[in-house]
């Protein structure tokens, strides 16, 4: 998959309400980006016998869900000790006074230890008398194994028989045990992983094909991604086709060859990627090769599968941007022979296509409602990822598809086209169906005031299509949550008097759930940062007791009124100076940017829509405060000192490279900071009656007057 590229990097998240995840502020969530293109389930690649595998541990020892690692931590067991293990399957085993279970128990413990040492050879490789051992300790589980006599867990220890042998290198006796064995088992997953070890000794012994066809119908597609590693591209799915053209490879091979190029397409079309040359025509190229060699392969008529095969010239054509065409070899893909999964990947692929091709009106939301509600089912009846011990919200291809969708393609063309009201329902309905609001809560961050205003009509308002009746049924916005949302994108876009009336409707108790809270507690806006560094707390946050975003409005429009009436200069220099470093305070550079805000990073910037530059606001209102006549000196040194401080602008010197890589400062003699340095590097030259020792103090004017 191809991860989105990082815009910001997040410090603090203030959207996080009762537990809701938030907006990363001016940018876009950084989210992967996933394959569409799926013939067969993908828990088939790594995690074939896995589900299967936990469910008997699960029914045998039932405090082992939730605590998968449990059984991944069996290897790391000492056999002899058993009675001291926390293992929760060796205590359920002790506490049953099951012997039969404890010694097999160990055996496979054993070999797990063993198995687990193999995979580590790669960074320590062991010596002649390591290898002795083992193989002393392989023989002696084989041998253990074999004296099995009973039949409960026959199956069990016949794995181990087989497991033995394959890590002995014996696979003429593991092909010789299965063709024994096979028969005198019954179903289970023992069996079926024998089966598995069987293919790997058919491999060994120069049996591609016949090892192929049985991954294939184990659905282990991790070990057939093995064995046809070296034809994961054009000219090995067509030697592979000429081989056989049923060969189960080609479900592995063609999905692999159709996801690879047209993600690596995506990736091309959506980052621009120049540094790669001309990579992205070479993969074009190839995948208007394999259409043509697709196209070959339907008409020929030897494939049990065309569906698969039409439906990837479907996909690829639509990545290449012809999807008129691509929705109708999509539509006839549908009805081919292959597997239902191969006719519900060309469905799902013709649903992508639709919905990126086609205006979004009632009639594409009629078709979507429809579409969406049978991946819906699709989802419900697909399990989510096996052997994701780690992640409890494991997601599959079916959600996957619809994130892609929605927040990649869906979302962001409807924004461009203007119809912000759907575009934010529809991530708001999908972050809500997917768990978490990440998505949702950067759209609803990113819209200005009024597209925030006329979102919540639209919310209230009635729906003019089949979906976006679904979508409004589903968004609603908490009443706290919408008011501060209005209030804080005014008070960003300088719009103080009007933000009054939303913010007066803000509860206290909706405040002090915010993540600003710990910074809001005990910040300031009326405190000089020039001369005060604010921090924040982490444990035992004070309650908030009034709203500072209506605080700072109200003053803000006070000051104002009285900056435009003030006739004498030393008021109009003092007021002016509080209302920078208010601006300054409340900008995305401030220690209360969060009164402006919902997250805050190093990497931030004027970026939201309308937003108004208060560092801008600020740099201009310290220059109408020293324009003053008449000022005494302490506030002549004051305003100077504030104005160098204010990081407006371009720094006033920069870090540079020469051609042969030499380091060397330069000087910005352009920006603000720079000019406004100077002019306290003049003041303090013109025999001032006195300075201030936090202009004396100062290291970085001494630096700029060497």
């Amino acid at each position: 998959m191809i991860m989105n590229s990082i815009k910001r990097y997040l410090i603090v998240s203030v959207l996080a309400i009762a537990g809701v995840a938030s907006a990363l502020a001016c940018g876009p969530w950084s989210r992967p980006h996933y394959y569409v293109f799926s013939a067969y389930q993908r828990n088939q690649l790594g995690y074939t016998f896995t589900d299967r595998m936990e469910r008997f541990w699960y029914e045998y020892a039932p405090e082992l869900r939730g605590n998968n690692w449990h059984l991944g931590m069996l290897s790391s067991e000492d056999p002899q000790d058993f009675e001291n293990s926390s293992n929760v399957i060796i205590k359920a085993a002790i506490n049953k006074k099951d012997k039969e279970m404890q010694d097999y128990l160990r055996l496979l413990v054993s070999y797990l230890s063993i198995s687990d040492g193999v995979r580590g050879e790669s960074w320590d490789y062991p010596s002649k008398e390591d290898l002795a051992n083992r193989e002393k300790s392989l023989k002696y589980l084989n041998y253990r194994a074999r004296s099995y006599g009973g039949t409960r867990m026959a199956g069990q220890y016949c794995l181990l028989v087989m497991r033995t042998n394959m890590l002995l290198g014996d696979h003429a006796s593991n092909l010789a045990y299965w063709s024994s064995h096979k028969d005198k088992l019954s179903a289970s997953v023992y069996k079926d992983m024998m089966k598995d070890i069987y293919a790997g000794a058919l491999v060994n012994s120069g049996k591609i094909d016949e090892a192929a066809s049985i991954y294939y119908e184990l659905g282990d597609m991790n070990s057939l991604m093995w064995l046809k590693r070296d034809e994961r591209n054009l000219e090995g799915i067509k030697k592979e086709y000429a081989r056989n053209p049923n060969s189960p490879s080609l479900i592995f091979l063609v999905q692999d060859f159709v996801n690879n190029t047209s993600d690596s397409h995506y990736s091309y079309m959506k980052y621009g990627m120049e540094e790669y040359g001309d990579g992205d025509a070479e993969v074009v190229k190839s995948m208007k090769d394999f259409v043509v060699f697709a196209q070959k392969v339907v008409n020929e008529d030897k494939t049990k599968c065309p569906a698969l095969w039409q439906s990837a010239i479907g996909w690829l054509n639509h990545s290449l941007g012809n999807s008129k065409e691509a929705i109708e070899q999509l539509n006839k893909a549908m009805k081919m022979g292959g597997t239902d999964r191969m006719r519900e990947n060309a469905r799902v692929c013709r649903m992508v296509a639709t919905a990126e091709s086609e205006p979004f009106g009632k009639k594409q939301s009629s078709f979507l409602k429809q579409e969406f509600q049978w991946m819906d089912a699709m989802a419900k009846s697909e399990p989510n990822d096996a052997g994701c011990f780690y992640c409890e919200d494991a997601t599959n291809h079916y959600t996957e598809v619809m994130q892609n969708l929605i927040y990649d393609s869906m979302a962001p063309t409807l924004l461009k086209n203007g119809q912000t009201n759907v575009a934010a329902a529809l991530v708001g309905w999908q972050a809500q169906r997917d768990g978490e609001e990440n998505e949702y809560k950067t759209v609803l961050d990113n819209l200005n005031a009024q597209e925030m205003i006329d979102y919540y009509a639209y919310l209230k308002g009635k729906p003019a299509s089949d979906l976006e009746a679904v979508l409004l049924s589903a968004n609603k916005l908490q009443a706290d949550l919408y008011n501060d949302m209005v209030g804080t994108k005014m008070i960003r876009e300088g719009r103080f008097a009007e933000a009054i009336p939303y913010l007066e409707k803000v509860s206290l108790a909706f405040i002090n759930g915010q993540a600003i809270a710990p910074y809001a507690s005990v910040r300031d806006y009326h405190k000089e940062q020039c001369f005060v560094r604010q921090t924040a707390v982490d444990y035992d946050v004070p309650e908030i007791t009034k709203n500072q975003k209506l605080a700072f409005c109200k003053e803000m429009v006070d000051l104002n009124d009285r900056l435009g009436k003030e006739t004498n200069p030393a008021e109009k220099a003092q007021i002016a100076y509080v209302m920078a470093n208010m601006y300054l305070q409340a900008s995305y550079r401030g220690n209360c940017w969060y009164l402006s805000r919902y997250g805050n990073s190093v990497m931030d910037t004027v970026c939201y829509k309308n937003e108004k530059d208060f560092l801008a606001e600020a740099a201009h209102l310290y220059d109408v405060a020293l324009s003053q006549p008449g000022l005494p000196a302490k506030f002549t040194q004051c305003y100077l000192y504030a104005a160098a401080f204010l990081p407006f602008g371009e720094p006033y010197q920069s870090y540079i490279y020469d051609e042969d890589y030499n380091g060397h400062w330069v000087y910005n003699k352009q920006s603000h900071q720079y000019k406004s340095l100077l002019a306290l590097k003049q003041y303090t030259q013109g025999n001032p009656p006195f300075l201030a020792p936090y202009i004396t103090k100062c290291d970085i004017l001494k630096r700029f007057l060497n």
